[in-house]
């Protein structure tokens, strides 16, 4: 009933209708031009009792004329038929359609149409007689669907041409009046039948209401919407407004209170002002019951009664919940809580009916277009608040001397109103000091007192100002949005999926897909399987007793081989056996033998072989145990395998950004992610790891990749949105990119996930940062409360996120961090470290160290002031960027700093102090020391770089000691055991383990090679080779390892493995060298005159290569370009000889770094060797020029 009929069924009822087809009441024509109008027709009535008399059927609908400009109240339109002549079952009226002109488009009126035709319906009555009684009948319409239109039928044979709601509507007993019980039936007397129903339950009237044409679009339709605000109430008021006795509030209270807001309509903004708030007194609460005498509590007062001051509380006593008491128990909260928008406190909704407060309970209700539903939208997504005036004004309406102290405003976040499906929404906001906020002069109050007579008590802050009454007592506002229907739908669910084909189908049986072995190995185990099974079985068919009684004596074992040898080569099968093993065999070859060098490194054949028969031979055995002898198996925990394989990496990390190898630190902490994702298949414990992601980050931050930063905290919070350190991470990598609307989501984020200590600091420091005083007290109160329920000390939030943020070398938010400690709790020796800590990790030295001082000044004896000053002077010198091939700096300054550090009471351990103290004490020849040094640190965490260190001083002192050589070789070999046992891929390590064997094979026998070491360090120098050594060393001495490796294997006649060596350590050393040579020759041609715009510019940025290295490393370049064309012609690859000694020939001839004779020696090393290689032209062109001494072109250049 009341379902709309298909839009073809446009007829009337079956009862034929009074009225002539196509006029109406009137009897005017429907084709005349009245403007927008709403028709009722009213066709009949069916279902009626028997004895039915004439039916009346009459309507009424509220709210869609209004009568002039001065009346206020909406009139009521209505209609009634005229009865018919005669009664029945079925009735028809001679007057059924009635014309209703509706407002013009546009204006408000028309608003409020629309309003009305989709809030109200239709109220029909029906009046008649039956049997002589008066019967009354209801029934109502709703007409929503005139406006916004539902969605078309797709089985309609034509679109809809107006839109229209009818048929056949059941109609009800009316319901009782207010306060009037409905009337029992009579009870039939004995033997009567009961009375019939004067409206049958099948009584209907046919009703039709439409408009003259579409109101709007479909499309404007789905966007209109009907928005609804009320303004409820207002809560925690301020304490001056706590009723007095004899003041009940209501209407005798001599205030009112007003609230005024502004809210989109059609016709643009529309300002409303809501009726006058009322004071509602708080709800006495029941009296105590008294005990009786002897009772527990009778006699007087409890102990602590009535003593000390009450706190300052809101009008009524309200309180915030989330605030921390100052009770040592936080009680627990009973009630329920809602969060106050724009702070982290919570309030009990409970209270809010019991306590003082002012109640409005005002409720506007409006139409809004599509174009002001997109324009509400707009605003709420720009973060602009709706905002409601507060004021405080005398009844009577005289002029009050507090009106703009009580002047507030609150500014409400509607963004909630915005969620999928929301159509209503209650808001909790503060309110807040209006921009006229201002408290009047002690004059101004003696010359218009207030009605109190007493002024009022201001509150000072600590700038002396007045504090503002509603932040003081923290009064807020309830404000509910609602609309008609959602502002954002939610979108519709995706369609069912199909059946699969599978589904549908029979599925036949798996067939088993053959995968063909991945490896060379893993065919090779796959053949030997199979053999062994075809052994076993054919040994079982020949000579296996049946009953599995019989027993081999030992001296038929041999016949019975020899008799199944002679039987697997007369069937083919021994000949089948090799084949197979053959291909496994050629295919491992491929793989894992297929090159006998190594750049230079010659491989020797027959090593290469044995390594091969070792191999196969471990396959045989391997798979001879797991079929005749095989291990119990044993559980192995995955959780743990896997937590020491990332635990193991991070170390390695660790250690690696220790030495500023930030690229190594990186490919350990990606291969943790890489280990984690590979076992999410087989452990829930891998999956989700957020923290594999967060230490990636960080070491990217610290590494200053920011972009690269980002990108890890994002996937680490995609991974687990509730992990709080990548929360507070991304928090200030926004905050370093300026960011702050941004940042302040995932700092609220954390704080709501992680309710830590750290979380709430971060948040005080945001809030400070963004001049939020109102939510930084908040976050303040929570993060004590936190540390209370941690049971942690107490400690400044500022000191806690510095902390944080200085391990992410964000100076910025160390500085403002550090600023509102130095405001709020003053200066402190910690302050001065944190900063000196944040400036030195910016490279901002004297900032850093104008601290440190300070810091020292104020303790002398502060350990971790002093490391830092060991740290700052050992960055600001360069001592980070020294090699073998660079001037050492200074030492001295920063060794004091170190060692003083170390000799304190209480001394400051850090591995990154011991690392650096030691790499200065190797680098100045102080091996002794270094060694104490490095012992030290093994002891304290032991790790390959340190390990490295001491082998280094162990073999720095067999070169150096006569005697007992062979004890510190030995011990130098234990400590590169360690560190390879720590680090296996370390390229130094394998480098050092090179130099000790080449020491060992010469000492071993004097005068002879002990060639078995001397093949351990050619299979050290390939690992060495294969994991990237160059000549950027953890511990650089007076020359690097590969020159060393170098010049030993030389000695020992080795030249392959010596120009291998050589030629990588020239691989880092060419770059260097070409850009000295580059800056010189650009600083020539400049000062002569010819210098092109490339080399000025070379010459303008000479500030990237430090010239006072200059001698130093073109020296080392000649040297170790020597030793590559001696090693490269003892092996006859007379090329690569000539391209060194060209090179060195370039670099003597630009500098004054070598005599003529030695240019001399050069070329005609040089012109030999062309000779020997066939290229006698080229060999001219040199013999021409050491005849001619053309590399001399002036007196100078002689003299020199």
């Amino acid at each position: 009933l009341g379902k709309l009929t298909p839009h073809t069924a446009r007829k009337p009822p079956a009862v034929a209708m009074a009225a002539t087809e196509g006029q109406n009441e009137d009897g005017q024509g429907e084709d005349i031009d009245k403007g927008l109008c709403l028709r009722v027709k009213i066709g009949g009535i069916r279902g009626l009792h028997e004895e039915a008399g004439p039916m009346t059927v009459s309507y009424t609908f509220k709210g869609l004329e209004r009568k002039g400009e001065d009346e206020e109240e909406a009139k009521e339109i209505t209609g009634e038929v005229e009865p018919p002549e005669e009664g029945g079952k079925e009735q028809t009226f001679a007057n059924p359609d009635f014309e209703h002109p509706l407002a013009k488009a546009g204006t408000k009126e028309h608003d409020d149409t629309l309003l009305a035709l989709i809030k109200e319906r239709f109220q029909f009555k029906v009046e008649g007689t039956v049997g002589g009684e008066t019967v009354v009948g209801v029934f109502s319409v709703g007409v929503r669907d005139l406006v916004w239109l539902p969605e078309p039928d797709p089985d309609e044979e034509m679109p809809k041409d107006i839109p229209f709601v009818e048929g056949w509507f059941k109609v009800e007993k009316p319901p009782p009046e207010e306060g009037e019980e409905p009337a029992a039936p009579a009870e039939p007397a004995e033997g009567e039948e009961p009375a019939p129903e004067l409206f049958p339950a099948d009584c209907e009237v046919w009703v039709g209401i439409e408009l003259t044409d579409y109101v709007m679009t479909r499309e404007e339709a789905e966007e209109s919407n009907v928005l609804t605000v009320t303004v409820k109430g207002m809560h925690n008021l301020p304490g001056p407004w706590t009723l007095q006795e004899g003041d009940d509030g209501g209407d005798d209270h001599r205030y009112d209170y007003t609230a005024g807001y502004t809210i989109p309509s059609s016709q643009g903004l529309q300002e409303i002002l809501a009726e006058a708030g009322l004071m509602v007194p708080k709800v006495p609460e029941p009296e105590p019951k008294e005990p009786e005498e002897g009772e527990e509590g009778a006699g007087g007062p409890q102990e602590g009664e009535g003593e000390g001051d009450a706190a300052a509380e809101p009008a009524g006593g309200q309180t915030m919940e989330s605030v921390p008491g100052d009770a040592e128990q936080p009680q627990e909260k009973v009630g329920t809580f809602v969060k106050l928008q724009h702070t982290l406190g919570e309030v009990n909704i409970e209270l809010e009916e019991k306590l003082q407060r002012v109640e409005w309970n005002h409720t506007h209700t409006s139409f809004v277009n599509p174009d002001a539903i997109r324009r509400l939208k707009e605003t709420i997504k720009r973060k602009t608040l709706f905002a409601v005036d507060i004021q405080r004004v005398l009844k009577d309406g005289g002029d009050y001397i507090y009106a703009q102290k009580y002047h507030g405003l609150a500014k409400v976040d509607l963004k909630e109103i915005l969620n999928e499906d929301a159509t209503e929404v209650t808001f909790r906001c503060p309110v807040g000091p209006h921009p006229e906020f201002r408290t009047p002069t002690e004059e101004e109050v003696e010359a218009s007192p207030p009605p109190e007579g007493e002024p009022e008590e201001e509150q000072k802050l600590h700038n002396g100002e007045c504090a503002n009454p509603y932040l003081l007592y923290e009064t807020y506002l309830v404000v509910s949005i609602a609309t008609e229907r959602p502002i954002i739908k939610k979108p519709p669910p995706p369609p069912a999926k199909l059946a699969r084909v599978s589904e549908i189908l029979p599925r036949r049986g798996e067939v088993k897909k053959y995968k063909p072995p991945n490896s060379g190995e893993a065919e090779f185990m796959t053949e030997i399987k199979n053999i062994i099974a075809e052994i076993s079985a054919e040994y079982a068919s020949s000579f296996r007793d049946p009953q599995g009684s019989e027993t081999v004596p030992p001296e038929a074992t041999e016949a019975r081989q020899q008799q199944l040898m002679r039987q697997l080569s007369s069937n083919g099968k021994y000949h089948d056996f090799k084949v197979k093993l053959s291909r496994a065999i050629v295919r491992i070859i491929k793989e894992r033998f297929h090159q006998l060098h190594f750049g230079q490194v010659q491989m020797d054949p027959t090593d290469e072989v044995a390594r091969l028969n070792s191999l196969v031979r471990e396959q045989v055995n391997d798979a001879l145990i797991r079929e005749f002898a095989p291990h119990k198996h044993v559980e192995v925990d995955e959780t743990q395998k896997l937590d020491t394989a990332l635990n193991e990496d991070l170390r390695l990390a660790s250690e690696a950004e220790m030495r500023a190898h930030y690229s190594k630190a990186f490919m350990h902490l990606q291969k943790r992610i890489v280990t984690a994702n590979n076992a999410a298949s087989k452990l829930s414990a891998a999956n989700n790891r957020a923290d594999l992601w967060y230490d990636l980050g960080v070491s990217n931050m610290r590494a200053r990749d920011i972009a690269q930063a980002e990108e890890c905290f994002r996937e680490a919070i995609k991974l687990d949105g509730k992990h709080s350190p990548s929360l507070l991470a991304f928090g200030v990598l926004l905050c370093v990119r300026d960011k702050y609307p941004e940042a302040e989501t995932y700092f609220n984020a954390a704080a709501k996930a992680g309710n830590d200590v750290l979380s709430w600091a971060m948040s005080v420091v945001f809030f400070d940062l963004e001049s939020r005083d109102l939510e930084r007290r908040s976050a303040m109160k929570q993060m004590m409360a936190a540390e209370k329920k941690a049971g942690i000390s107490k400690k400044s939030p500022y000191f806690r996120s510095a902390a944080f943020c200085v391990e992410l070398f964000a100076v910025q938010m160390v500085e403002h961090a550090m600023t509102q400690e130095l405001m709020r709790n003053g200066d402190s020796e910690d302050l001065r470290v944190m900063l000196g800590k944040a400036y030195l990790y910016n490279k901002q030295y004297d900032k850093s160290r104008e601290h440190l001082m300070e810091a020292l000044a104020r303790d002398k004896r502060c350990a971790v002031a002093m490391t830092l000053m060991g740290h700052n002077v050992y960055m600001e010198l360069g001592w980070q960027e020294y090699r073998c091939d660079r001037l050492m700096p200074s030492m001295k300054e920063a060794t004091s700093w170190y060692e003083k550090a170390l000799s304190q009471k209480v001394p400051h351990i850090d591995m990154l102090q011991y690392f650096r103290l030691a790499r200065m004490q190797i680098a100045g020849k102080k091996f002794v020391e270094a060694q104490d040094t490095l012992t030290k640190a093994c002891k304290l965490l032991p790790s390959a770089t340190t390990w490295l260190g001491l082998a280094i001083c162990f073999f720095c002192q067999a070169h150096n000691v006569m005697g007992n050589q062979a004890k510190f070789v030995e011990q130098a070999e234990e400590a590169l055991q360690e560190a390879a046992i720590l680090d296996s891929q370390n390229a130094e390590v394998w480098g050092m383990t090179c130099n000790v064997c080449l020491l060992q094979a010469q000492v071993v026998k004097p005068g002879e090679i002990y060639q078995p070491k001397a093949d351990e360090a050619v299979a050290a120098l390939k690992k060495a080779l294969m994991y990237g050594l160059s000549t950027n060393e953890s511990f650089p001495t007076q020359s690097s390892i590969l020159e060393q490796v170098a010049v030993t294997f030389n000695k020992v006649q080795r030249y392959d493995s010596s120009a291998a060596a050589v030629r990588r350590a020239l691989d880092t050393q060419e770059k260097v060298a070409e850009a000295f040579m580059e800056a010189i020759n650009a600083e020539h041609a400049v000062q002569q005159g010819s210098g092109s715009p490339k080399q000025k510019q070379v010459l303008e940025q000479r500030e990237r290569v430090n010239m006072a290295h200059k001698d130093v490393v073109l020296s080392q370049f000649i040297a170790l370009s020597k030793l590559h064309a001696d090693s490269c012609e003892m092996i006859n690859d007379l090329a690569s000889a000539v391209m060194s000694l060209e090179k060195i020939l370039q670099v003597m001839m630009s500098v004054t770094l070598a005599g003529k004779a030695e240019i001399d020696g050069v070329l005609k090393k040089l012109i030999i060797i062309l000779k020997q290689a066939n290229k006698h032209k080229e060999a001219d062109k040199y013999v021409r020029m050491l005849k001619s001494e053309q590399y001399l072109k002036t007196g100078k250049d002689k003299e020199k």
